[in-house]
């Protein structure tokens, strides 16, 4: 049984001939226009699979020609990050109206070099290898290698490496996938009373799994979804030189679980809606962890178009986070500081068992050119060494400004500049990235 309205076209039989004919002519309109689709076309995905697409949609085949429907389901699938355009368009088929979707992709693979210097003159360089829509399933895949140099205050740099990999949508149901490694190498040190008494060669191993389901089983990947999941991490030292036996090996491992409502749109040079949630984390003995704990934080962010200006954004974040128990791998369960929470700062700069971070950021395109933007910012926050406490009182702020140039070509890549100012210090801090600053 086929479900689809079609307008009824009724002819009174005391209405003359001539407004019969007028009056089932302008009736001919409107039952078109909501005739069922018979048939839905996709052109241009070489690489995207059709499935991709189409459960994405808000119609589908049976389902009335509405142009309301069949304009949420093109931003939709705008809105898959994975495509530079999407058109639609209906013409009469023999049964109803077929609905063509013409889509523009993007490149799906890019190699980013990595390379960044701290105010402090520490350097970090390396490479990502990203795969942002592998086997044309929207699956992601995401290799990193990272080296830090003067990272440490001993001899030698800090090597970094990981992989992630994400599978949204596994085999068209309402389940995603999404698991990691990592491996982390570098000099670690023991110190009392601010003087160095040991020297090791720290390795740090970890490794992630969790599966998330959307609670609207059909149709966009939007509103309210649940994560959970498994983590496990461990740190071990080599002893270099110095007094043995003075840094501890640690197991942290637990449980994860995550509530999260999103509907956001790509508007392929800026972003609207929202999106926020909460983020547990429990550690675990009876998985392994040498100390039982847990790490709560709270997230909203809300992408703000302003007037009629096209790509013009008022975008601001707001964390709070709280912990408790005995922390494992680290005294601290956050941390304030660096480009995603507080530029003016070094990055965990500010340690803490708790923690407040807002971000307001004001993004303007530069001579009329919607790729290229200028953003004036302003981040205020700080964390605390007792878990039960925000103190508002005290916070540490920082005005910036910045600039973003969106290269429409690749999945979520732009160049970021943002220098930041900081309201106590006076000092200047300058970062570079590839990425959105939230």
């Amino acid at each position: 049984m086929s479900l689809f309205w079609r307008a009824p076209c009724p002819a009174h039989k005391q209405f003359s001939a001539i407004w019969v004919s007028l009056w089932l002519a302008l009736w001919s309109g409107s039952c078109a226009a909501y005739l069922p689709i018979e048939a839905i076309q996709i052109e241009g995905n070489t690489t995207t699979q059709a499935r991709i697409i189409l459960q994405e949609m808000f119609v589908g085949v049976g389902d009335p020609a509405d142009p309301a429907r069949i304009k949420k389901s093109r931003q939709a699938i705008m809105d898959l990050g994975l495509f530079k355009s999407v058109r639609t368009a209906l013409r009469e088929g023999t049964q109803g109206q077929i609905l063509t979707i013409s889509v523009s992709e993007k490149y799906y693979f890019f190699p980013i070099p990595k390379l960044k210097r701290s105010p402090d003159g520490d350097i970090s360089y390396g490479a990502q290898l990203r795969f942002d829509n592998l086997a044309g399933l929207n699956q992601k895949l995401k290799l990193t290698y990272k080296t830090e140099r003067n990272c440490c205050t001993l001899e030698g740099n800090r090597n970094a490496t990981s992989l992630d990999y994400e599978s949204p949508r596994i085999g068209g149901t309402h389940y995603d996938l999404k698991m990691g490694l990592e491996y982390t190498v570098g000099p670690f040190d023991v110190s009392e009373n601010g003087a160095v008494i040991s020297e090791y060669q720290e390795k740090t191993e970890g490794a992630t799994f969790s599966i998330r389901r959307w609670l609207n089983r059909t149709g966009p990947s939007v509103g309210w979804s649940v994560r959970s999941g498994w983590f496990w991490k461990k740190q071990k030292h080599e002893y270099v030189s110095g007094v043995p036996n003075t840094a501890n090996p640690g197991h942290a491992a637990g449980l994860t679980f995550s509530i999260s409502h999103k509907l956001v749109h790509d508007y392929l040079f800026s972003r609207g809606g929202s999106r926020y949630g909460y983020d547990l984390r429990v550690g675990m003995t009876q998985l392994g962890s040498d100390a039982t704990y847990s790490t709560n934080k709270f997230y909203y962010r809300r992408y703000w178009p302003v007037g009629q200006h096209p790509h013009r954004n008022l975008n601001f974040q707001l964390q709070l986070g709280f912990s408790g128990g005995t922390l494992v791998l680290g005294d601290y369960a956050f941390s304030v500081g660096g480009s995603r929470t507080l530029r003016a700062l070094d990055k965990g700069s500010r340690p803490g068992r708790s923690f407040f971070a807002f971000n307001i950021e004001y993004l303007t395109p530069l001579f009329n050119q919607p790729a290229f933007r200028g953003v004036a910012f302003f981040d205020i926050g700080n964390a605390y060494y007792d878990n039960r406490i925000i103190d508002f009182g005290d916070l540490d702020a920082g005005p910036g400004f910045g600039i973003r140039y969106r290269l429409k070509s690749f999945v979520n890549l732009q160049i970021r500049v943002d220098v930041a100012y900081n309201l106590e210090t006076a000092e200047k801090r300058s970062y570079i990235g590839t990425r959105n600053s939230f």
